[in-house]
């Protein structure tokens, strides 16, 4: 028989999956309830790449959306207890979305990065918004070397570097 766990629990399990996976990093796990179903919001700084932590994430999605169909698909799945039994389980939180922000360092490095490799007539600079958080000037200042926005080359540059791999400039 399938367990059902809900949106706060699986919040919990997944909380406790990700500090052991990625011990040192701190993540903020958000759970919402909706009409129609409920997710949790993940965000972490700088870190490991959003490609690491959505293979932990996945694992507890309850649902997949097909866009070509509009419907969502409901699943189960199995996992194991403290004493290695198998168990059928399905998760409450429909989805589970991760969103890496990166620190005024990273955005940095990210420019630095860019402006070695392509140069230009001007760079970003990073600034804060009111509430602290830093932000990318200069967002439509286009590279010709890279045929591409500036902003858009920093980000790609950024999404598969682990935070630890960022040197402060």
């Amino acid at each position: 028989m399938t367990k059902y766990i809900s949106v706060t629990d699986t919040a919990k399990m997944l909380r406790k999956d990700l500090k052991s996976t990625f011990p040192g990093v701190k993540f903020s796990v958000r759970s919402k309830s909706y009409a129609g179903g409920a997710s949790i919001d993940v965000h972490w700084t700088d870190g490991p790449t959003e490609s690491q932590v959505n293979r932990v994430l996945y694992r507890y999605s309850g649902a997949t959306f097909d866009g070509m169909r509009d419907l969502m698909e409901y699943h189960s799945s199995v996992i194991v207890d403290e004493a290695g039994n198998p168990e059928e389980v399905h998760f409450c939180a429909n989805f589970v979305f991760g969103h890496r922000d990166y620190s005024a360092d990273a955005l940095r490095w990210g420019i630095v990065k860019v402006w070695e490799m392509f140069g230009g007539d001007s760079t970003p600079m990073v600034q804060y918004h009111a509430d602290g958080d830093p932000y990318m000037t200069g967002h439509n200042i286009f590279v010709k070397n890279a045929d591409a926005y500036y902003q858009h080359l920093v980000w790609r540059e950024l999404q598969g570097v682990k935070g630890e791999e960022m040197v402060t400039v």
